[in-house]
């Protein structure tokens, strides 16, 4: 339900109407609890929200998931961010150039009522191709924290 929720304020971020929430714009330490399956590297990252003509901009290192079992994956590429409401939510998907099934990660969730952190959020990384049985599916919690 929550990776669906993600998924929706990714697109619905990519809405024609925009009215920006200063709130959101800055640094945000992300940190990635343990995952189902493999873990995110480095963590903590620092996630950048910025602005330009056409809605918000992420900046987003590279991350990297091991996972022996499912090979692992680099998502390096499409940094992108939605704010719906109080959801905040940021994507990364692997380059063109991996050959890896688990195409993307998503981490986010609710922002708390001063739009400071994100104290239960959520990131998965999986393949939307594939159902939540897929070898490469794996969820856990992350914080935000807006530095």
């Amino acid at each position: 339900m929550t990776r669906r929720l993600l998924a929706i304020a990714l697109v619905a971020g990519c809405t024609n109407t925009f009215a920006p929430d200063p709130a959101v714009l800055g640094d945000w330490e992300v940190t990635f609890d343990t995952l189902s399956k493999g873990s995110l590297t480095p963590n903590p990252v620092i996630v950048t929200v910025g602005l330009n003509q056409n809605g918000y901009t992420a900046t987003i290192p590279n991350l990297i998931w091991n996972d022996p079992a499912a090979g692992g994956a680099v998502f390096d590429s499409g940094p992108g961010v939605a704010v719906q409401g109080s959801t905040l939510a940021f994507r990364l998907f692997v380059g063109p150039t991996n050959s890896e099934n688990c195409r993307w990660v998503l981490f986010g969730g609710q922002l708390n009522a001063t739009k400071d952190s994100v104290p239960a959020g959520e990131v998965n990384v999986y393949d939307p191709a594939s159902d939540t049985a897929a070898a490469c599916f794996g969820r856990g919690s992350a914080m935000l924290v807006k530095q």
